[in-house]
């Protein structure tokens, strides 16, 4: 029942109103209050187990004061339960870790275990009607749970809840393809002790001995070779071409010194 249910407020005033340890002042107050909650009352759903047996109670028990205003009441202890002890969920259920706290939902009086997929749970009781366990390390994914009542005897009903499933394990393919790996496809890497081809000189130990060994760029020619053509002559003169003209008769030649003519 919600606190502020006119039902709720009928059954708590009638608690007062019968208490022993109540005076005689505050039971006629707390009667009077009893009276005009239940007046705002309205009758339960059948399928009300408990709203239903605490309207009845407040009901009879009001009768019962209007006949007999000066009679005291004297609560003792019914046979049996206003509802059948029942699970009706479980609270979280979805996303839920190992050592997650889970509290029973349902009608219970007292719990003495849990089963979960069949293994048995540790209980407690946090307050009336309110149990928790701690779930249990299982495999990913739903789970079953039953309640074991006084002696053992199962509780009607049963709910399920589901562990989260790791992201890490989602993401690892269940078989991996084996890959071997040949010669031809491991690279190499060059070994320190042998020298690179690329940069070390030729060792002349090495060459062919067919062939004859280079000369170098100042070695003198070969005697058995031809010796270099000399370098060609320039062309004679074509005939019919101009010639320089000759010395003029009795011209000095240049640089001569002149003769001394008679006057």
């Amino acid at each position: 029942m919600a606190p502020n249910d006119p039902l709720a407020h009928a059954a708590q005033s009638l608690c007062s109103a019968v208490d022993p340890q109540t005076s005689s002042v505050a039971a006629s107050s707390a009667w009077a209050q009893v009276a005009a909650s239940f007046h705002d009352a309205q009758p339960p759903a059948s399928n009300r187990c408990l709203e239903t047996a605490a309207y009845t109670v407040v009901s009879n028990l009001l009768a019962y004061h209007a006949a007999h205003p000066d009679s005291p009441v004297l609560p003792t202890a019914g046979a049996g339960t206003a509802c059948q002890p029942q699970l009706a969920g479980i609270n979280p259920a979805t996303d839920v870790l190992t050592g997650t706290e889970m509290r029973l939902l349902g009608r219970f009086v007292e719990v003495s275990a849990v089963l979960v997929d069949g293994i048995n749970v540790q209980v407690r009781k946090v307050s009336e009607n309110r149990f928790v366990f701690m779930a249990p390390p299982a495999h990913a994914g739903p789970a079953t749970v039953r309640v074991l009542g006084p002696g053992g005897v199962i509780i009607a009903g049963s709910a399920q809840f589901a562990y989260l499933v790791p992201t890490s394990a989602a993401l690892v393919p269940t078989s991996v393809p084996e890959v071997t790996a040949t010669a031809t496809d491991m690279p190499t890497s060059p070994d320190p002790q042998k020298p690179d081809p690329a940069t070390t000189p030729p060792d002349p130990a090495s060459q062919d001995a067919t062939q004859p060994p280079a000369a170098p760029a100042d070695a003198p020619q070969d005697a058995t070779q031809p010796p270099a053509a000399p370098p060609a002559a320039p062309p004679a003169a074509q005939q019919g071409e101009a010639q320089p003209p000759a010395a003029q008769q009795g011209a000095a030649p240049q640089g001569a010194a002149p003769q001394n003519r008679a006057p």
